[in-house]
């Protein structure tokens, strides 16, 4: 997974995409980044 990361990060240089919520954030690791700026979800949201 880490290499399809790496792959994405370097197709991204752009920075066309950007993250609009985060999820899963109950089990996020402590070395995980999390962008203070949008969202967050402890699990998957319901659909609108």
């Amino acid at each position: 997974m880490i290499q399809v990361l790496a792959e994405f990060s370097k197709r991204n240089a752009s920075n066309e995409f950007q993250p609009s919520m985060d999820i899963y954030t109950a089990s996020a690791q402590p070395w995980d980044n999390i962008n203070l700026d949008i969202p967050k979800f402890t699990k998957l949201p319901s659909p609108k």
